[in-house]
């Protein structure tokens, strides 16, 4: 089984998809849960750096967040309604 890692809150994570548990992402390859002790495949954006930089244009760490299926014009354009960037 697989797990996609996010971001939340400036930090990447990953959530357990069995106890809803949650953990940072400290290695690329395996996650397993400290909960239900499941192991998961971690799948890791091939973007990872370019989202990392739009969200770190955000002052705020609460507002820098991204999930599976956002892409970076997704995330520039929240970046632009909410006064970070400029068009």
């Amino acid at each position: 089984m697989v797990v996609y890692a996010e971001a939340n809150h400036g930090r990447w994570i990953v959530n357990c998809p069995n106890c809803n548990s949650a953990d940072l992402l400290r290695v690329w390859a395996r996650f397993t849960c400290q909960e239900c002790h499941r192991i998961y495949n971690i799948i890791v954006p091939e973007n990872k750096n370019e989202i990392d930089k739009v969200l770190n244009l955000r002052p705020n760490a609460t507002n820098r967040n991204w999930t599976p299926g956002e892409t970076i014009e997704m995330l520039h354009l929240e970046n632009v309604l909410h006064g970070v960037e400029e068009i």
